[in-house]
């Protein structure tokens, strides 16, 4: 699901996830919160990663972005396990565990925003148990999902290195660790400061916007706005695993703006990918440099 919120002008949470992103243009005078994460990073990450985080409405802060998220996405939690779980949610409701995974280069300042978030939200009590609610580094449960699901546990020894390449969303975090201890407890040292660039999945999907813009500009039947708008989407959908066919297609038979060298005639999978590794060359290189 889409980390999105959308608000009202009287800054009232009205939308969540896809169905925000996707109803854009039946809820005028409303406004699009993502990447909010970015606004929770420590001053001198963003400024020394040269982050820039979109505005939030004028009524809405950082805590109430979390809180209403959290909301939403707890509730829809407890449905779930409400009715679809062998267990029932009263012997839960009182014992379960959250675990959040962050940014490396979160403290104690940004758990303590995300700790009175969750209680804003009524998922834990003011005076809960501190355990009920645990961080880990998105880095650290990266590894721990490649040891599970990727084979790594036969490669991960004491005093082996390991770097994490997190791409994500709004940015790419990159981090060094060394192993103390693979048995019976995994334990990592970071070695090398967790490095944040603001190059994650969004900014390829704007470079993609961007790509296009330039190539149709020239035509008024497939330059307007929201015949783009239709397009990035299709190309979010079909290139976020870089699976055959690689690049997206659109419109009917006829739909052929030769000039651009865009017509509906497949193409071989190396000419596909060289046009999404365009794309993605000028996600990364812009904010890169």
């Amino acid at each position: 699901m889409p980390t999105v919120v959308r608000y009202n002008s009287q800054g009232r949470a009205v939308q969540f996830g896809s169905v925000a992103v996707e109803n854009e243009e039946d809820l005028q005078g409303t406004t699009l919160v993502k990447w909010f994460k970015l606004h929770l990073h420590p001053a001198a990450m963003r400024t020394a990663n040269n982050l820039t985080p979109p505005p939030l409405p004028s009524r809405v802060g950082i805590k109430r972005v979390y809180t209403d998220f959290l909301k939403y996405t707890f509730a829809h939690t407890k449905s779930f396990v409400s009715t679809s779980s062998l267990v029932n949610w009263d012997r839960l409701k009182d014992s379960f565990v959250i675990v959040m995974a962050i940014p490396n280069g979160w403290d104690d300042t940004q758990q303590a925003l995300l700790r009175s978030a969750v209680v804003a939200a009524d998922i834990l009590p003011e005076k809960h148990d501190r355990d009920r609610l645990q961080f880990v580094s998105e880095a650290e449960a990266s590894i721990h999902y490649a040891i599970k699901y990727g084979g790594m546990d036969s490669e991960l020894r004491k005093g082996s290195t390991v770097a994490v390449c997190d791409a994500g969303g709004s940015t790419v975090d990159t981090t060094v660790y060394t192993c103390t201890s693979a048995a019976p407890n995994l334990q990592l040292k970071e070695i090398t400061f967790s490095e944040c660039v603001q190059a994650g999945g969004v900014c390829v999907d704007e470079a993609a916007r961007l790509f296009l813009e330039r190539k149709l500009a020239g035509s008024s039947k497939y330059g307007s706005p929201d015949i783009i708008k239709c397009m990035v989407r299709e190309f979010e959908k079909k290139t976020v695993s870089f699976v055959y066919p690689y690049c997206p297609y659109f419109g009917s038979a006829d739909s052929n703006f030769r000039s651009a060298s865009l017509t509906t005639h497949r193409r071989s999978p190396s000419s596909s990918l060289d046009r999404v590794m365009t794309v993605t060359d000028l996600a990364v290189s812009s904010p890169a440099g």
